[in-house]
């Protein structure tokens, strides 16, 4: 750098910064030195490297936006202060899903930029599915059991005790899982024809950060079977972004017209609608009782001997 920049003055300066913006480059982006100087010194852009570095860049944005994906639902959740229209199955397996991707992209030391996002997405389906749970009123000895072995089971898998190997093929039940953990919640929503308190603005990022994952995995990574659950993901979490925004605007136009024409009746006094009335049925006079009484009182009987 000394020998390129100078060694001395503004040059010793300059070759310094450039010196560690260099590593910093190789360190998080994982740029070789042959494409770091051909984006940030010869800036001939190369095919390739502007691929690399395009997805580098895209992977640290999507674990940026995963630590907020699903703030909105869980705010939606705090303050209508319940948890009618969710389904526990999607959430539940959902969490399995990204755990897995976290174990077999840990072990197999994939680059933190292709598989962040699952971390923050693993803990706030936690955080979800803890106040499903507390909003149902089913904080017991089970549920503390159960999250005690998932925080045992994840510390052993990281911890290398269990072969890598192990879990090459159990990313394929990750496929299933997503179809599983969807279509339940899609059935739900269709057959409500209302979505409760689900967020679109988390599903919508659900299905654009599995989208740009496919381009990702395309990129830094061999492996099939993660790039069919980014798509199978992609494709189920717009579903449900359509299912809110369609079945959203249609309770929103219902609820116009009723405060409407509660507004009117208030100030009418008067219903919008008015109810017809039957005519009073007009009642015949009794009729006269053929056995008429006679006039004259009745004369005394006088016994006779």
């Amino acid at each position: 750098i000394n020998a390129e920049y100078g060694s001395s003055g503004i040059n010793a300066e300059y070759g310094a910064s450039f010196s560690f913006m260099e590593a910093l480059f190789k360190q998080f982006f994982g740029l070789s030195e042959s494409c770091f100087h051909s984006l940030f010194v010869e800036f001939t852009f190369e095919s390739e490297c502007l691929r690399h570095m395009i997805s580098k860049i895209l992977g640290y944005l999507i674990i940026l936006g995963a630590s907020a994906f699903k703030i909105p639902q869980i705010l939606k959740i705090l303050s209508s202060k319940t948890v009618q229209g969710l389904d526990f199955n999607m959430y539940y397996l959902e969490m399995w899903v990204y755990s897995l991707t976290i174990v077999r992209s840990y072990l197999g030391a994939f680059p933190f930029s292709t598989w962040g996002d699952s971390v923050f997405i693993a803990l706030q389906d936690s955080v979800i599915l803890f106040l499903m749970f507390y909003y149902s009123k089913s904080l017991n000895s089970k549920f503390w059991a159960g999250s005690l072995g998932y925080l045992i089971l994840m510390a052993v898998c990281l911890s290398g005790v269990i072969p890598e190997s192990v879990f090459i093929p159990l990313m394929g039940f990750n496929i299933p899982i997503a179809i599983i953990s969807r279509v339940p919640q899609i059935w739900k929503n269709y057959q409500n024809k209302s979505v409760g308190p689900l967020s679109a603005l988390t599903f919508g990022l659900n299905s654009s950060g599995a989208l740009a994952r496919v381009f990702t995995t395309l990129q830094e990574l061999d492996e099939p079977l993660l790039l069919i659950s980014y798509c199978i993901s992609c494709c189920l979490n717009g579903i449900i972004t359509f299912q809110i925004l369609y079945y959203g605007s249609t309770s929103k136009t219902s609820r116009t017209k009723t405060t409407t024409h509660a507004v009117k009746t208030a100030k009418t006094g008067k219903s919008l609608k008015p109810v017809k009335t039957t005519k009073p049925v007009k009642t015949t006079k009794p009729l006269k009782s053929t056995t008429t009484k006679s006039s004259t009182p009745a004369k005394k009987v006088h016994k006779t001997k």
